[in-house]
């Protein structure tokens, strides 16, 4: 059976993106995303704990640490584990300045947090997109 946990993640990663974007110039009242963007960033910080599985990047059947922290590696390719986590946990502080004021975040602090969701997005869709092509070929 097709994991579709990649896609998951990609899918969710892409509305947080696209969200973050339109919330720089307007404000949405429905912050539903933002709650989903700590929720993932969250697991990804499980990286520094001692966690198996991460339940809330796939719904049904929980996601693997050992298929979140290859993502997390591509997408921090040369960094340490410290430097990873601060970047995260800038990143968890200013979707938490968006959660209560959108004027209050920066425009670097909305690119890096943008550009995190963006990359993150195209890694998982591609992954998604192998793990298709693989399954078709056996």
């Amino acid at each position: 059976m097709f994991d579709l946990s990649y896609f998951n993640l990609g899918f969710r990663s892409d509305s947080v993106s696209k969200f973050l974007s339109d919330l720089q110039s307007r404000d949405i009242k429905n912050d539903n995303l933002l709650d989903d963007a700590i929720s993932i960033i969250y697991d990804c910080l499980k990286i520094q704990d001692e966690d198996v599985i991460i339940s809330n990047l796939s719904p049904t059947q929980g996601y693997e640490m050992n298929a979140l922290l290859p993502l997390l590696a591509e997408l921090y390719q040369g960094k340490d584990l410290k430097c990873v986590v601060n970047d995260l946990k800038q990143i968890s502080k200013a979707i938490d300045k968006a959660k209560k004021n959108r004027n209050k975040v920066t425009k670097e602090e909305f690119a890096k947090a943008i550009s995190f969701f963006s990359k993150l997005t195209d890694l998982c869709l591609s992954n998604s997109s192998y793990q298709s092509i693989a399954e078709q070929l056996a």
